[in-house]
């Protein structure tokens, strides 16, 4: 909620905003596939607690730096390890439940993580209006990072890996959910950067927008809950293409720049209907992927992710100062319409 508006409070920009979040994508990006290669050497769980407190150590520097570059290459350390977290949840999900009950495991993942988001937009909008400045929040917000070790640490370590086994999977599967996954995340990574900033330009104080951000989670809580339902209905590629295309239409709707509560529950809607696909994504990719590459997988689906979400952060910040919100959303929106057709084209059958 708070890291933009506290670069905004340093003086920068929405240019420098958008190179500071493109350095974490690009962060990530580098830290892919190290990051396969740590959850096979330390396992999961020790690959997770390297992670947390990593992540702790980052914040709190992030949240003290005021200088233009110190602030893009921790930006771009924070990336990196955030990769490692991201490549080791979906196998850690997965290897925790079979293949029939996954889609409903990852969306209760998903809810629960938004459920726990809702709690702390709240606390973030309070504490920054209370402590007079997002750095003392930001700082806060480093510490309760930190005390996630102790469960971290408490998890049950899955099997090791086969020693010399193969990481990375090599299919026609693979490069044909990858290309559309890409356009996806050019398309929510040119708003979601900036959702902080686009209600703050739109007059609403930062109490406000903790307001918002809690409330859109929990739209996302249900729609995420929903998300098995959705698949069982439809099937598991026509529910991810349905989903994107309802998220097109949220984007449509930011990018219309409605007043007040309209604008309030487009928001809500791109962002439940954005996340509603993620079980689904995260479903048929470890479906589809053996039990020893699941972590390989999981490293290059999100290379893809970060490397486009790293694009589309650069590219509309710099659109966003010459040209406003609503002709980059519109942009947006139609790439996600692509990303849902192409996805649809590509891997129909692919249940």
């Amino acid at each position: 909620l708070l890291y933009n508006l506290y670069l905004v409070d340093l003086g920068f920009g929405l240019g420098v905003v958008g190179q500071i979040n493109a350095a974490v994508r690009a962060g990530s990006l580098v830290g892919t596939l190290p990051g396969a290669w740590i959850a096979h050497r330390f396992g999961l769980r020790g690959a997770l607690a390297g992670a947390i407190g990593a992540t702790a150590a980052v914040a709190l520097l992030r949240s003290v730096v005021t200088a233009q570059v110190p602030l893009a290459a921790l930006a771009f350390a924070g990336g990196a390890v955030f990769a490692v977290w991201a490549v080791v949840m979906a196998p850690s999900i997965a290897a925790a439940v079979g293949e029939k009950r996954r889609a409903a495991a990852f969306s209760f993942f998903f809810a629960v993580m938004f459920a726990t988001g809702i709690a702390g937009n709240w606390l973030a909008g309070q504490l920054a209006a209370r402590m007079h400045g997002t750095r003392p929040a930001l700082l806060f917000a480093a510490a309760l990072a930190a005390a996630a070790l102790l469960p971290a640490l408490r998890l049950k370590p899955a099997p090791a890996p086969e020693p010399g086994g193969r990481i990375y999977p090599r299919s026609r599967f693979l490069a044909r959910f990858l290309a559309p996954f890409a356009i996806w995340h050019l398309a929510t990574g040119a708003f979601n950067p900036f959702g902080n900033v686009y209600f703050s330009r739109m007059g609403f104080p930062v109490e406000q927008i903790g307001v918002i951000f809690s409330a859109a989670q929990v739209v996302q809580v249900f729609a995420v809950l929903c998300a098995p339902l959705v698949i069982r209905r439809f099937g598991l590629v026509n529910g991810i293409v349905w989903m994107m295309a309802a998220t097109a239409l949220g984007l449509s709707s930011l990018a219309a720049q409605l007043p007040g509560v309209l604008a309030v529950l487009g928001y809500a809607a791109y962002m439940a209907f954005q996340w509603m696909s993620e079980p689904g994504l995260n479903t048929l990719l470890m479906n589809q992927v053996s039990e020893r590459e699941r972590s390989g997988a999981s490293a290059l689906n999100y290379l893809v992710a970060f490397g486009a979400q790293a694009v589309a952060a650069l590219g509309a910040g710099l659109l966003l100062e010459r040209f406003g919100f609503g002709a980059v959303l519109a942009g947006a929106a139609a790439l996600a319409v692509i990303a849902a057709t192409t996805f649809r084209r590509l891997l129909s059958g692919s249940e």
